[in-house]
């Protein structure tokens, strides 16, 4: 698989620089509870596969632990964009 921008994959490149707070926002505990009234806990199993290119209508899914890795198929293999990290961060 490639990995365009390394580590960070595709959202390590200079296009996305300083903007990870806003495409992977840590939202409080009371942002979560208000997600919560409108959605339903969903466990994954791993390698599941989320959405397809074309899908529409898709629902916002939020990572309260565990990762979600985002790969894009094309010509050349899979290329990597990101993984996901927890919506919150553990209670301290």
């Amino acid at each position: 698989m490639t990995i365009p921008g390394g580590e960070e994959g595709l959202v390590g490149q200079p296009l996305f620089s300083g903007r990870r707070a806003q495409m992977f926002p840590q939202l409080t505990p009371l942002q979560i509870a208000r997600l919560e009234a409108h959605g339903v806990h969903r466990r994954i199993a791993k390698g599941e596969i989320l959405a397809q290119p074309g899908d529409r209508n898709l629902p916002l899914l939020v990572v309260l632990s565990g990762t979600i890795e985002v790969v894009q198929s094309g010509l050349a293999g899979k290329c990597w964009w990101w993984c996901t990290r927890p919506a919150a961060s553990p209670a301290r």
